[in-house]
């Protein structure tokens, strides 16, 4: 409670599963993914980053390329561990 939440998955089923859960307990959340649009993610980061309020990030290991800040984050979930613990460093380093 009163945290910026950053969930990474490796799989879109996960994150559909995180997603629904975000829904039933009316969680304000984001979400990016290898199906979001190059010009959408900036304004999805900007929302994330700009809220007041606590806010889910769902996060697809793969579509969170370099460069992605979410340094307003307070906690990260790795969801699913990555079998190259240097993917899991990465996204760490993202927020």
């Amino acid at each position: 409670e009163g945290h910026k939440v950053v969930l990474v998955s490796h799989y879109t089923k996960t994150l559909n599963v995180l997603e629904n859960l975000c829904k039933s307990r009316c969680y304000s959340f984001v979400r990016l993914d290898g199906s979001t649009a190059a010009k959408e993610r900036i304004g999805i980061v900007d929302k994330f980053n700009s809220s007041a309020q606590p806010v889910v990030f769902l996060l697809s290991s793969k579509a969170g390329g370099v460069g992605l800040n979410l340094q307003s984050s307070s906690k990260i979930i790795l969801y699913d561990i990555d079998w190259n613990p240097a993917h899991d460093v990465q996204a760490m380093a993202r927020c």
